[in-house]
C-alpha cells in the first residue's frame, strides 16, 4: 500500500516490479492504467503472482501484466525503458557483491526523471546486536531470518549503495515495532 502510493503510478506507465513475489504490486499498478512487467528469478513466485492475478483481476488488466523469470543483475531490457520500478524486499537476499551490480542495472534500465521505490528491513544497526544477544543468551547459532537474510541494511549502507550508481536517495525510515518482538518471540530465547 504505502510503497505504492510513493510511486504515484498513473495510466500507461511502464513499471518494473522486480521480485514480484505474490504479485500484489503488479496487480495494483495494472488496476492503475500502467504496463507491468513482473519478474522474478524464482519459478514457484512467477506461478504463484500470476495464479493470484489471474484471481483478482479481469482480462483488460491481466493483459497489461508480463510475467518472466529475470536474473536482476543483467535486466533484459533497453536503457531508459521504465517510469517506475518497484523493488520491495529483495536487497536484504542479496549478497553485498551483488548490490551494486543489481542496482547499476536498475539506474540503467529506469527513465531520465523516473522513480525507483525501494523498501528493505529490518534495520541492521538495530537487528545485529539483538541477534548477537540472543545467541549469548541461548546458545542459539543459526537464527532463520540468518538463513535468508544475508545483506541487512540501515540507513548508511543504502544511501551509499544508491548514490554509488547514481541515484540521489530520499530514505525514509518507517517504524514497524512488532517486527522485532515477533523474531524474538518467534525464535523463543528465554528457553533451554
Amino acid at each position: 500500500g504505502r510503497a505504492f502510493e510513493m510511486g504515484k503510478v498513473k495510466g500507461n506507465m511502464r513499471v518494473l516490479d522486480l521480485g514480484t513475489g505474490r504479485g500484489e504490486m503488479a496487480v495494483l499498478c495494472s488496476k492503475a492504467g500502467a504496463f507491468v512487467d513482473a519478474v522474478d528469478y524464482s519459478e514457484e513466485s512467477l506461478k504463484m503472482a500470476k495464479e493470484f492475478s489471474q484471481k483478482v483481476l479481469g482480462g483488460d488488466f491481466l493483459k497489461r501484466i508480463d510475467f518472466h523469470r529475470v536474473n536482476a543483475k543483467k535486466i533484459d531490457f533497453a536503457d531508459n525503458y521504465f517510469d517506475r520500478i518497484f523493488f520491495l524486499e529483495v536487497i536484504e537476499h542479496l549478497y553485498p557483491e551483488e548490490v551494486k551490480e543489481v542496482l547499476a542495472e536498475i539506474y540503467r534500465v529506469l527513465k531520465p526523471g523516473g522513480q525507483l521505490i525501494l523498501s528493505t528491513g529490518p534495520n541492521s544497526l538495530i537487528v545485529k546486536p539483538v541477534f548477537f544477544i540472543g545467541t549469548l543468551i541461548t546458545g542459539n547459532l543459526i537464527w532463520e531470518s540468518r538463513k535468508y537474510h544475508v545483506n541487512e541494511q540501515n540507513f548508511y549502507s543504502l544511501k551509499g549503495a544508491l548514490e554509488s550508481v547514481g541515484f540521489l536517495p530520499i530514505i525514509k525510515i518507517g517504524h514497524q515495532k512488532n517486527w522485532l518482538y515477533g523474531q524474538i518471540n518467534g525464535q523463543n530465547i528465554t528457553s533451554p
